[in-house]
């Protein structure tokens, strides 16, 4: 029981507590560790069982009742799933409750109306009890599409007034300065269009002082590892598309190996995944959203920042009652990316795909919900915020 041992190293004068639990319950991870330390019923839970067991039945309680709400606490799936949190929902129907009030609060920062509200409030309850694939939980899905698609509608003409504002504050100065720079670009395209004069040297060093600047500009980081490499003075190479898509159309189209295992419950029913979303959560998960091109919808993370944060919220809040994410979420751009420069075989580039950038930051709010509560094994190391160098090289 954590909080037994939590006592135990407090006997014996451990500093470092959390660290030392993380080690002692390898199926939990440090930050779960640390704020369960810090949960109010946790700590009351440890005080408890710092008192002789006569004070306890004085006031009401015995060590029984301190073992039951600590299995509560620390493993509720053994004790029925209950939690002494109050912020935390029991069941779905709370869950569900909890959204449907910040959702008809939200209502003027969706385009949908009271109506159609109440109509997705209504269905939320029935889908729970129906097939997922049914009559209600194909409802909701139009009545999210259609929120989400009027509202990337309506972000498309301030977008593009800003992508314009972008290239007018990028283009080059009138008179000699823009004289000069016509001319560069006229002797650079005349040298990359083919011409019988090779370029000189001098060009060429232009040409690639241009690549490393514009590849600065968008990823330093990549800026930095082409330069040590040495990929960034490599004449890239480009693969007909049709050849990439006979190697990899095979390979995505190939059905996934049945998996025959069958899965046991690690915990209770985490029902704190789908309380209301906070601004403090969402300006978290734009932050940690990588800033990369966006996808088909076209919305970058500079508009959703230009954006009032309640909006965006109100959407993911609805998103979590309806239990369906828009549809587009489920449409990305495949891109595949060469490994390292110069490369013309197929199997030398790696397929990353992209959605929009929205989907993107609603995934980093579940993730950094998931990352405090799911008992993640210490070997789990792909898609986690941030991990405690002393536990990770343990």
């Amino acid at each position: 029981m954590v909080a037994r041992e939590e006592l135990k190293l407090l006997e014996h004068s451990e500093r470092s507590i959390n660290l030392t639990m993380a080690l002692a319950f390898p199926d939990r991870t440090f930050e779960a560790i640390k704020r369960l330390s810090k949960n109010p019923a946790y700590r009351g839970m440890c005080d408890g069982l710092r008192r002789p067991s006569g004070g306890n039945a004085a006031e009401g309680g015995t060590a029984g009742d301190v073992t039951t709400r600590q299995v509560s606490c620390v493993n509720p799936s053994a004790a029925g799933g209950e939690t002494l949190d109050p912020s935390i929902p029991v069941n779905a129907e709370e869950a569900r409750e909890a959204l449907a009030r910040i959702c008809r609060t939200d209502t003027p920062h969706l385009l949908l109306s009271l109506g159609e509200i109440e109509e997705v409030v209504a269905l939320a309850g029935v889908a729970m009890r129906e097939d997922p694939e049914g009559p209600a939980s194909r409802q909701l899905q139009t009545l999210v599409d259609k929120d989400y698609d009027q509202w990337i509608e309506s972000l498309l003409p301030s977008q593009s007034k800003a992508s314009s504002a972008v290239s007018n504050e990028n283009a080059p100065a009138s008179g000699s300065r823009s004289k000069t720079w016509r001319r560069r670009r006229a002797r650079v395209h005349q040298a990359a269009g083919g011409s019988s004069k090779p370029p000189s040297k001098k060009m060429l060093r232009r040409r690639l002082y241009g690549v490393v600047q514009s590849l600065y500009r968008k990823n330093r980081s990549r800026c930095a590892k082409e330069i040590l490499s040495g990929d960034w003075a490599k004449e890239k190479k480009e693969v007909d598309l049709e050849k990439q898509e006979s190697y990899w159309k095979p390979l995505f189209e190939e059905p996934s190996k049945p998996d025959a295992r069958l899965p046991h419950a690690v915990s209770r029913p985490l029902f704190e995944l789908s309380l209301p979303v906070t601004l403090e959560e969402y300006e978290h998960a734009l932050q940690m959203a990588n800033a990369s091109s966006p996808g088909l919808d076209g919305v970058s993370r500079k508009v959703l920042c230009s954006l009032d944060a309640k909006v965006v919220v109100a959407r993911m809040n609805l998103w979590l009652l309806a239990c369906h994410p828009p549809s587009a979420f489920k449409i990305g751009v495949t891109v595949p990316l060469p490994k390292s420069a110069g490369v013309t075989d197929p199997a030398e580039f790696r397929p990353i795909t992209m959605g929009t950038m929205s989907c993107r930051s609603f995934q980093c709010l579940l993730a950094h919900r998931s990352e405090g509560v799911l008992p993640l094994g210490s070997r789990q190391k792909a898609f986690r915020e941030r991990l405690d160098l002393a536990v990770d090289h343990r």
